[in-house]
Order: C-alpha cells, then sequence, then structure tokens
C-alpha cells in the first residue's frame, strides 16, 4: 500500500537551519491540508504538505541536501511570462512535515497559525486503512477549512509575537 517510505527530515537539531527554513516557510512557503479519496477506500485520507517555492536551483538543492524532502518542476499554467524563470518547489508530507513544523514553529512569524492547524490535524490522524467516523471526517474538513482561510490572498493574519510564545 502507499509508495516507498520517505526517509526522515535531517538538520533539524541545528537552530541556525530551523530559523533559515521558517523563514522561508514565511516568505516562499505554503502549509496546507489536502485530502484525496483512495479508489477503494470508504472515507477520504487527509496529509499535510509543506512546500518552497522559488526560482533558484541552488535554493532547492540546499534545502535537499541539509533536510531531506522533494523538489519538482513546478508546472507553468500559461501565466508565467517568457522572460521569468523556472519556479521549482520543495515539499515534504506526512510525519516529516509534522516533524519540519514542530522544529521551524518557535521562528515561524506570518505561519505560525498554519502550522498549528496543520499539527492539531497530524494529532488526529489515524493507523493507515482505518475507516473514519463521520465525526472523524467533520473534524478533518474544520481543520481544512479553516487552513484554506487562512492561505486565502488578500486575507490579513494578526501578527504573533514569535518570541517567548
Amino acid at each position: 500500500m502507499g509508495g516507498p517510505r520517505v526517509p526522515p527530515l535531517t538538520g533539524l537539531d541545528s537552530p541556525t537551519i530551523c530559523a533559515y527554513v521558517a523563514a522561508l516557510i514565511d516568505g516562499e512557503g505554503t502549509i496546507g491540508i489536502y485530502s484525496s479519496w483512495g479508489a477503494r477506500s470508504l472515507s477520504p485520507s487527509f496529509y499535510v504538505q509543506v512546500t518552497i517555492v522559488n526560482t533558484s536551483t541552488v535554493l532547492m538543492e540546499w534545502l535537499t541536501a541539509n533536510l531531506g524532502g522533494r523538489i519538482d518542476i513546478r508546472q507553468d499554467k500559461g501565466s508565467r511570462p517568457a522572460a521569468h524563470k523556472q519556479p521549482y518547489g520543495w515539499r515534504v508530507h506526512g510525519s516529516n512535515a509534522e516533524q519540519l513544523l514542530r522544529a521551524v514553529r518557535p521562528f515561524l512569524v506570518v505561519k505560525r497559525p498554519q502550522s498549528d492547524v496543520a499539527l492539531q490535524l497530524r494529532s488526529l490522524l489515524h493507523q493507515r486503512g482505518e475507516v473514519l467516523t463521520a465525526e472523524d471526517v467533520a473534524a478533518r474538513l474544520a481543520l481544512k477549512a479553516e487552513m484554506g482561510q487562512l492561505n486565502a490572498r488578500g486575507v490579513p493574519v494578526p501578527p504573533v509575537n514569535p518570541i517567548g510564545a
């Protein structure tokens, strides 16, 4: 069931790396909650994904060398002018996303509310293949909707105090 296991992230014991990655997530990243239905699933599957998008291959290579994760070439939806550079996305999901968010949370400024919602979802997850109750699905859908509101463009997020919070 599922694809190969992704190795755990490395480098998260370094406060310097965690602070830098938190800044990247705040400025160039997305923390999202996604759902899908398997072909034979009786209930949806929910997961957390953290993505950092940038045009620098040097940055993408630095992220994979220092943390792990995966790099994708971002698909052009026809809106990118020819003069713009190709964007790349570094991403982690599941337990690696949780591990990353726990490590960088003290340094997040802008995306701390998204991090908290994502970690709430991770605390609700069951074992793979377990059928969710209607209440389980409703709780996860509520967190997914809250994340959607936090990630909506043009919606201001209240400031947080990253020091000592």
